[in-house]
Order: C-alpha cells, then structure tokens, then sequence
C-alpha cells in the first residue's frame, strides 16, 4: 500500500519481474497532490503532475503491455474553477502522453456521471483506509475496468439472442398479423425500427444475430 509509484521506478522491482499485461492509473488530483482539500494547492501546475507524468512514461518504457491512465476530475468539489482546472490538468496529460503508443486515457468523468447507484465516495472508508471511492462505486468501478480488458482481449460479446413479438417489433404476430405490427412510422413503432437498425449495425460489426420464440 502506497508503494506502487516506488515499485514503478525501481526497475528490479516485482512489478517488473511479474511483468504485467495492463497497467492502470486511477489516480485522483487528490492524490497526486496528497491533499484531502485541493483549495490548498497554490500552483496548479507543479513539480507533482509533472512527477506523476514521468512515472508513467516510466511505466510506459519498461513494458509491452497496455497502460490505462484515468483522467483528471474533481469528485467533491464540482465548481467551474475546479471544471477548468480539471481541464487545464488533462490537457497537460494529453499532450505528454498522447505519443506513447502503448498509452490509453479514460475518461473518468464519464464513469462518473453514468453512475448513478449511491454516492462515488465514502468519507467513512476515506477516513477508516484511505479508500478514495465509496463500496458501490469501487464495485462499478472493477466492471468497467474488466470491460476494457475484455475489450482488448477481444473476449467481447460474440452472439446477440433476441425475442421477437414487442421486441424486433410491436405487437404479437400470432394474434394480429402482420397488418396489426408495429414497425416504423409514429411512436411506437419508430421506436423498434430504431432497434433493428441498432442490432444490424451491431451484426455487419461481426456479431452473430440470433431468435428466439416460443412459437
């Protein structure tokens, strides 16, 4: 605990002797300027980012594999100056970064807002273990990240299974027929239409379409 940026400098380190596949930062501002209240950090574009940049480009040198670093955002403190200091952050961390080929920036804010099962954090657990994120959120958080390494594993979905009636369209095709579906034209029909152009750009992507029905 706390030693992950010592194990990445030290190149004979058991980082390196495990030599991992993917590397993710998911660092906080917080935590690069080891301050619980960011209104104390004076110089917002200080010797620290700068060390945190170069430890990943440390960690970028010493490794074939994929490195994940999470972009910069403010959890507790959403005001438009921390807005614009997010921004004045990451754009510091794109253009250091963005040449490195094994490098990858996520986006965090859209993790952030596409949460929406409780609090991000947990000043209990902050205060108990230093745990940055509330249990929920650390949970939604482990998702996400198995998602994109399935991703890059390419262990994505290979098979769509779908139901027919009040699914590929609207209405019961056993009970009204084809005349009585809802397929287009006004709502709901434009609704299901949608959804058929969706899983057939899903399908000329090289997943496979299937039904089922109990007809």
């Amino acid at each position: 605990f706390g030693q992950s940026y010592q194990l990445i400098l030290d190149l004979d380190s058991s980082l390196w002797s495990f030599n991992p596949d993917f590397i993710f930062f998911i660092d906080r501002p917080e935590d690069i300027y080891c301050k619980d209240l960011l209104d104390n950090v004076k110089n917002r574009n200080n010797e620290q980012l700068l060390q945190y940049i170069n430890i990943i480009k440390t960690a970028s040198s010493n490794t074939n594999g994929s490195i994940y670093v999470n972009s910069l955002e403010f959890v507790k403190q959403i005001t438009v100056a921390s807005t614009r200091w997010d921004n004045d952050l990451n754009t510091k961390i794109y253009n250091e970064l963005s040449e490195l080929k094994n490098v990858l920036i996520i986006d965090i804010n859209n993790w952030y807002t596409s949460f929406s099962n409780g609090q991000i954090t947990d000043e209990r657990l902050w205060f108990m273990g230093r745990f940055p994120y509330s249990k929920l959120f650390s949970d939604y958080l482990s998702v996400r990240i198995t998602g994109v390494l399935l991703s890059e594993l390419e262990r994505t979905t290979r098979l769509i299974v779908v139901d027919l009636d009040n699914t590929l369209w609207g209405g019961v095709l056993g009970e009204g027929g084809i005349e009585e579906l809802q397929v287009g034209g006004d709502y709901p029909g434009n609704a299901f239409l949608y959804f058929q152009k969706a899983i057939k750009n899903i399908m000329d992507q090289g997943i496979a379409l299937a039904i089922v029905s109990k007809n």
